[in-house]
């Protein structure tokens, strides 16, 4: 698997990551997909 880490803001934009990650749809493709929330745009 390939690692792949992704920062987000949690806001409805980010959905698609989530439900990436959630449904194995990362996995499938090949992918360790590691989501990192952040708080701010900065």
């Amino acid at each position: 698997m390939t690692p792949l880490s992704i920062a987000f803001l949690p806001l409805t934009d980010s959905a698609p990551l989530i439900v990436a990650r959630e449904r194995g749809f990362a996995e499938a493709e090949g992918i360790a997909l590691t989501l990192v929330r952040d708080t701010s745009w900065a």
